[in-house]
């Protein structure tokens, strides 16, 4: 209710204002709850970068490569809705989202406002550092497929699952990059974020397994069974905890960034995986969609201080 009531004063207030209309309805294309991820996964690779190189914290590089990182971001989820439409307007029936591209925005203009975000992340990307520029255009190269005809490979499993994984592991190696340099570390290191991926991505489809069923799109959840799904997931989980405690005994982490890593566990898996009945729903409400701007506010903190 309270969503739907913010809609309408929104359209009050962006009655006699195009421009003003069109970018209020962009806002509703981004999630929150999924930019958190990726750019929480970002701000972990570029403090890996700081304690491997021993250099101190740049505050323009490190904000600079988050805001590209959130342009981008911002594009892709814009691009999937817009050539979502007929499939939103389904999961709309089984979900309570709201269809914004057709209804509250075009999709000439969603893709207008896509394509200027994704330039001045771009163009933002390649200030920060040379690395990080092409790093970002990989992560563009990579997904816009995803969605965009005629590949749009969210549709053909299990490339769509494998899509999907990949989004985890290139933030880490864009954040490692912002410095202007990867190193084996980065490449030894990125495949833990790749299973956690795993683990999280089959979380999803075990949820939504009811829902895309319906919609007809295949998951592992619906093609090897939601005992298969929890299974991997599993034995990603045991992975990728065995590699990242064996590293730090090799000298690979130091205790701080340890730290770092499992309050990144605890803030993506802990609290709003596990431990969410148990949170008051207002608590929820209020800090499960920006659990990535706490974590990099606390990251901050412990760069600065």
């Amino acid at each position: 209710m309270k969503q739907l009531k913010r809609f309408e004063v929104e359209k009050q207030i962006s009655r006699n204002s195009g421009v003003l209309k069109t970018l209020i309805a962009f806002n509703h294309l981004v999630e929150l709850e999924t930019i958190n991820k990726p750019i929480a996964v970002s701000a972990l690779g570029f403090l890996y970068s700081i304690e491997v190189f021993k250099v101190s914290f740049n505050p323009f590089q490190f904000f600079g490569g988050l805001l590209s990182l959130l342009l981008i971001l911002c594009y892709l989820m814009a691009i999937n809705d817009c050539f979502d439409v007929e499939e939103d307007k389904l999961k709309s029936k089984y979900t309570n989202k709201k269809i914004v591209v057709s209804e509250e925005i075009s999709v000439r203009d969603a893709l207008l406002v896509s394509t200027i975000m994704l330039l001045i992340g771009l163009a933002i990307s390649w200030f920060v550092s040379e690395l990080s520029f092409f790093i970002a255009l990989l992560i563009v190269t990579l997904s816009t497929p995803y969605s965009v005809p005629p590949i749009r490979y969210k549709q053909k499993f299990p490339f769509s699952t494998l899509g999907e994984i990949a989004g985890s592991f290139l933030p880490f190696i864009f954040g490692y990059a912002i410095l202007g340099t990867i190193d084996s570390r980065a490449v030894v290191v990125t495949p833990f974020f790749v299973l956690t991926q795993v683990f999280w991505r089959l979380i999803h489809e075990r949820r939504f397994r009811d829902i895309d069923l319906n919609t007809g799109k295949k998951t592992v959840a619906i093609v090897y069974g939601e005992e298969a799904a929890k299974v991997i997931s599993r034995i990603c989980v045991v992975l990728a905890v065995s590699g990242v405690l064996i590293l730090f005994f090799l000298g690979w982490f130091s205790l701080e960034f340890l730290f770092f890593l499992g309050l990144f566990y605890l803030f993506g898996f802990g609290f709003w995986y596990y431990l969410r009945k148990y949170i008051p729903r207002v608590v929820y409400n209020a800090i499960g969609p920006m659990w990535g701007a706490i974590f990099v506010s606390i990251v901050v903190f412990f760069l600065i201080f």
